[in-house]
Formats: structure tokens, sequence, C-alpha cells
């Protein structure tokens, strides 16, 4: 019999690695199917690039990001479905 384990609350894991160069890997848990936002913003709270816009289905999941034409610096990755939302701060080093 297969298990499917199911979180129970919404969860934004920690990314890594951290700092990171040139490839790094968001975490992230959700008790039931949601629609997933995960957005990127610089210092100034400026959007610079938008991973994920999507449903997924409650579980464990991850994606990577790979930045392409920005600086390196400090960044702030949101994660946010319609009931939660969190942020981390991530550092990019070309």
């Amino acid at each position: 019999k297969e298990v499917i384990l199911i979180p129970e609350d919404y969860k934004f894991q920690s990314i890594y690695p951290n700092p990171f160069n040139p490839v790094t890997t968001i975490p992230f848990a959700i008790p039931v199917d949601s629609q997933i936002k995960i957005d990127v913003y610089d210092l100034k709270g400026n959007h610079i690039d938008q991973l994920v816009n999507q449903n997924y289905n409650a579980g464990f999941h991850q994606i990577v990001w790979s930045p392409n034409n920005i600086s390196s610096g400090l960044y702030f990755i949101q994660f946010q479905t319609p009931t939660y939302i969190s942020k981390q701060k991530v550092i990019f080093i070309k």
C-alpha cells in the first residue's frame, strides 16, 4: 500500500543553498490543494520574477530557481497561497 504524506500546515521551508550560485531550491508544503504563487523581489520591493503561479496538490513540493539577468545581491522570495504568505531572504552571488 502506498503511503502519501500530507503536511498539517502550510510551510515555506528553508531555501537551500543560501547564498547560492547558480541555482537554489525552494521547498514548500501545503495541506490542501492550493493556488501557489512564488515571486522574487529586490531590496526596494521591485518585482523581479514570478517563479510559480499555478495549482499544486496537497503535499511536499520544491522548485529550482536559476536566475537570469540579475545582479549579485539580496533578494526576497515570497510564497503565497489564498490563506498564507511568507517571505525569505536569499543571497545571489555571481
